[in-house]
């Protein structure tokens, strides 16, 4: 029985790797080895490199150096409105 091998996914910054690696000259097998990939996996990135360059030069980059995208469920009042409710509430009884 043939074993199931576990399947590699590559991220983007690994791609752009793979892109110069490719356009240095290095070998796909040396690739392939280093990343744990079959050769068809190489010549896919390479078939799709306008496509990879695109996507990081408009979406990866914007957002590579923010921390958090997703805006807080419920964002943290403001210490001195909490105060001044209070108080109307004091003077309301």
């Amino acid at each position: 029985m043939r074993m199931k091998t576990k399947r590699n996914s590559l991220s983007i910054a690994q791609k752009i790797e793979i892109l110069k690696k490719v356009s240095e000259g290095i070998a796909t097998k040396t690739i392939c080895e280093h990343y744990c990939i079959h050769k068809t996996v190489v010549s896919g990135i390479k078939k799709n490199k306008e496509n990879i360059e695109t996507f990081v030069s408009t979406t990866y980059r914007k957002y590579s150096s923010v921390s958090r995208l997703k805006k807080p469920l419920f964002p943290q009042k403001k210490p001195y409105l909490r105060g001044s409710w209070i108080n109307e509430q004091n003077i309301m009884l």
